[in-house]
């Protein structure tokens, strides 16, 4: 197994060799990387690091024990950055949502299925769909009003505490329009470049991303840095999101 960069989620069997094709930024993200083998009782694993010419590298391949001796931080949110919480703020709206939803949303949903997205060309989205009624709903002042409460002790103690619930659900809306615009766009993009490719092969594989596309999980796309996955305080990775309240 080649890494470049920290791999996460990664548990297969059979991994004896993780080849590290630059030095990690840290030593948690080293230890994260060559964790990949010898997960299933492995008799043995082997890492190895290539040093290429870039400072951090040449420092490590001259001490790396003080590399691999450094301390790791405990890991920590901050309660006071308002785009860590504002993540939790939208997870806990969407999710109110589809508790009120009628249909709900399946666990088995894709990102297609949520935005309405279609293989037609001509049609690319249909009127109907969960990710427009959400937004709807946010615009909705009985809604918000429902979600004082629960809004309330989210954000108690943050950096969102001062803000009212309508505030909340506005900003919330306006993240949500924002990243439901870009996942369309580029997704009739790629209907688009298939329709108009000349080339069997390369219409079929624009036609292959873009069935990609409208079938991955909702977990896997790019709607993770709208909401939070992971609750506080593990996996304090995945809370990384451009929006800002």
């Amino acid at each position: 197994m080649v890494a470049s960069k920290p791999t996460r989620r990664v548990d297969i069997p059979n991994v004896a060799l993780v080849a590290n094709a630059n030095v990690p930024p840290s030593v948690s993200n080293y230890r994260q990387r060559v964790g990949r083998a010898g997960r299933r009782g492995e008799p043995w694993a082997f890492a190895t690091t290539f040093c290429r010419d870039l400072p951090l590298d040449h420092v490590v391949f001259q001490n790396p024990l003080k590399f691999l001796m450094a301390r790791i931080a405990a890991p920590a949110v901050r309660l006071d950055s308002a785009p860590v919480v504002a993540r939790h703020v939208h997870a806990a709206l969407l999710g109110a949502f589809l508790r009120t939803s009628s249909d709900g949303l399946n666990i088995k949903t894709s990102i297609g299925a949520f935005f309405g997205a279609t293989s037609d060309v001509n049609a690319p989205l249909t009127a109907d769909n969960l990710a427009d009624t959400f937004l709807i709903r946010l615009r909705d002042a009985d809604f918000s009003d429902g979600q004082k409460d629960h809004l309330t002790r989210l954000a108690r103690g943050t950096a969102l505490a001062q803000h009212e619930a309508a505030h909340l659900c506005a900003k919330t809306a306006e993240a949500f329009e924002y990243l439901g615009r870009r996942w369309r766009t580029e997704y009739e993009k790629l209907l688009e470049r298939a329709a108009s490719a000349m080339e069997p092969e390369v219409r079929q594989a624009f036609e292959n991303r873009a069935t990609y596309a409208r079938g991955i999980s909702p977990i896997r796309t790019r709607s993770t840095r709208f909401y939070a996955v992971t609750c506080f305080p593990r996996g304090c990775g995945e809370l990384r999101s451009p929006f800002r309240l």
